[in-house]
């Protein structure tokens, strides 16, 4: 009997661009793409050779806010794969944290060059070398969705990451290439550049608080899992969206940030005269 099973999100043979691929989530999405049979170019400004001998794929020195180097990362795929099929943006930085009225105006350019210059540049040479059915995938951040208090140049590239990725999706559609772009958020210090296994930090008790149904950080994995069903042919009619993987956090306040902020039960008293219904007259 003929097996008719249908293999979930198939990324088999699909050539996928990855940048800022050396390690944490870009590295994170390049394994699960490989595992899944996905020939996968891995970019960065560091050496992923290592990597790319791991997984038989291709390493690309690149710095994403170099046009021509760019360009040199997206035709080097088609030349050793012969095809482009999924472009990963995932390249990032955060550079200063601080309030805006102290804000370094050198750190300010270098957030806006990496995190959305980078990407227009993925689109702009990734497009052009693709075919119908392609997609690619921009890395923004919850932070982009809403704002926090000191990290307002990260915020605001990611944000404008966003509205490029609905732009891009409507000039590509026509051209049958999706693009979408994923929204995480309190990746764990292995999965996140920066972040210090041990060491307190302020946004991530905010998040565990603000998570609607865990008490944890999330994982590359989760957001990995995304990427990899965007990638398949499984989501060909999703498309310009900009999806939160953040436990809830987009929501709005949960119960315990609520309680946590006002010190009281988050309970309503019907002791307001403006909520009684009216006498019947």
């Amino acid at each position: 009997m003929t097996d008719t099973r249908v293999t979930p999100f198939n990324v088999a043979g699909k050539v996928c661009v990855i940048t800022g691929a050396f390690h944490g989530l870009g590295a994170i999405i390049a394994r699960r793409l490989a595992a899944n049979g996905a020939h996968v170019v891995l970019g960065d400004i560091r050496d992923c050779t290592e990597l790319a001998d791991e997984l038989d794929g291709l390493a690309v020195r690149v710095d994403v806010t170099d046009e021509t180097q760019v360009e040199a990362m997206m035709q080097a795929a088609v030349d050793r794969f012969g095809q482009l099929d999924v472009v990963i943006n995932n390249a990032g930085v955060e550079s200063f944290d601080g309030f805006i009225v102290d804000m370094d105006v050198d750190a300010w350019r270098r957030d806006m060059d990496v995190n959305l210059l980078g990407v227009m540049l993925g689109i702009k040479h990734a497009a052009p070398r693709m075919k119908p059915g392609a997609s690619i995938i921009n890395v923004a951040s919850l932070f982009g969705l809403m704002p926090i208090p000191t990290l307002s140049s990260y915020d605001a590239s990611k944000a404008a990451v966003i509205h490029l990725t609905k732009t891009a999706s409507v000039e590509l559609g026509p051209k049958g290439i999706r693009v979408n772009a994923i929204c995480p958020t309190g990746l764990t210090h292995d999965s996140y550049l920066g972040r210090i296994e041990g060491v307190d930090n302020w946004l991530d008790d905010w998040l565990k608080l603000n998570h609607q149904h865990v008490d944890e950080l999330g994982h590359a994995d989760d957001c990995a899992a995304l990427v990899h069903y965007l990638a398949s042919d499984d989501a060909r009619f999703i498309n310009a969206q900009a999806i939160a993987v953040d436990a809830g956090a987009s929501a709005g306040p949960s119960i315990a940030m609520i309680e946590a902020a006002t010190g009281k039960r988050a309970e309503w008293t019907d002791d307001d005269p403006m909520f009684e219904a009216p006498e019947p007259s």
